[in-house]
């Protein structure tokens, strides 16, 4: 936190639209596996496995940017990232084998990656004395892009073809221009502020409890994501169909981001955690048993209740460390993120034992491990 300095609000926009238009990319490509699955002849661990690449990719090499961002201090990696995951990601349809498109995949993680650190901390630094605002718009721009992939993937390749998503590739290069033209001079650098933790051990014992914290919704979040698609094209509903649930699924989560600062204003963040892991877990659970369109609302209402707590933890993960801002932003979101990619595969190899019902309903049980955790450490943290 910056508490001499004002809110920049240009800047954080700027990343803001930054964060929506890179979110885009990786936002097609859920929706787009059961279509993939068929094309290409895959299985569900293979198919399960394509989001996995792309979570693992786009997470966990935001540690390795993270850590060049602070060794370096230059900001180049936000501005070419969407470059990168627009080139890619945008072009899946001319991967003509299954390895091709892994690659594909990987690549355009590889830019996605490069965004967020340097991004995430850029608005804990432009966001002066109101960092839990600051983040909270720079999460809803994310999750809005995630949303805008779900809900225009679908309709795009069915009114053409997967090629025609090539065209999507515009707002990637338009955006990392306007980035590199207002950004590439900042400097990534960031003092300490008065309210950190107080010694090393708190600083530990904080950072590990939101990185924990942030993986737990990570993998909820990711495995939703992964097999909704596949179990609503396995009771027969249209491939737009499961692309409209997930742009509820991820609108919701980005509301939720964007009030998380508002709600913790007015509840206090301990309070905000607990309720957003504790709530959601009902609301999956009658998403699953809900055998008409209305439990959509049940999914959103979770998502948003979820996500309420997201800018709440990226923000104390970065009060935590102030001086290695970029890869504390890496760890809490990167590597969270990452995990959460990592699992998807074997719940998919799971998911062909028990089936995708029963999987689903694993996957909404989840969050009580979060509302466990914080209850447990909510006396020892520094709030």
């Amino acid at each position: 936190m910056h508490p001499h300095l004002p809110f920049n609000r240009p800047k954080v926009l700027l990343l803001t639209a930054g964060h929506l238009v890179t979110d885009i990319y990786p936002g097609l490509v859920s929706p787009l596996l059961p279509a993939l699955q068929i094309s290409l002849g895959l299985s569900l661990p293979e198919t399960a496995f394509i989001a996995s690449s792309l979570v693992i990719i786009s997470s966990l090499f935001q540690l390795v940017f993270g850590y060049l961002s602070d060794l370096t201090r230059k900001t180049l990696l936000v501005a070419s990232g969407p470059v990168i995951g627009a080139m890619f990601l945008s072009n899946l349809g001319f991967a003509d084998s299954y390895w091709m498109l892994i690659l594909f995949v990987s690549l355009g993680g590889l830019g996605v990656a490069a965004f967020h650190p340097q991004g995430a901390a850029l608005v804990g630094i432009k966001s002066g004395d109101r960092p839990f605002t600051g983040m909270s718009i720079f999460v809803t721009g994310g999750a809005l892009g995630v949303s805008v992939g779900a809900l225009i993937a679908g309709p795009i390749v069915e009114l053409g073809s997967i090629r025609t998503l090539s065209y999507l590739m515009i707002p990637g290069i338009c955006i990392g221009f306007l980035l590199w033209k207002s950004i590439s001079r900042d400097i990534l650098i960031r003092h300490h502020q008065k309210n950190a933790s107080r010694n090393g051990k708190a600083h530990w014992v904080v950072f590990v409890i939101m990185v924990i914290l942030a993986m737990t919704r990570a993998y909820i979040f990711v495995s939703l994501s992964t097999f909704v698609p596949l179990y609503l094209a396995e009771k027969g509903r249209a491939l737009a169909f499961g692309g409209l649930t997930l742009f509820f699924l991820h609108i919701a989560a980005g509301i939720g981001g964007f009030s998380g600062g508002f709600w913790a204003e007015k509840l206090g963040a301990p309070n905000v955690i607990l309720i957003s892991f504790l709530v959601p877990l009902p609301l999956f659970m009658l998403y699953v048993f809900a055998e008409s369109s209305v439990g959509i609302v049940f999914l959103a209402l979770a998502a948003y209740i979820l996500f309420t707590s997201a800018p709440l933890v990226i923000s104390l993960g970065q009060r935590a460390y102030p001086k290695n801002i970029s890869m504390a932003s890496s760890m809490v979101m990167g590597l969270a993120w990452g995990s959460a990619g990592v699992l998807v595969t074997p719940t998919g190899v799971l998911a062909d034992y028990i089936g995708l019902f029963h999987t689903l309903i694993s996957i909404s049980s989840m969050p009580f491990v979060g509302f466990l955790l914080t209850l447990l450490i909510l006396r020892k943290m520094d709030w």
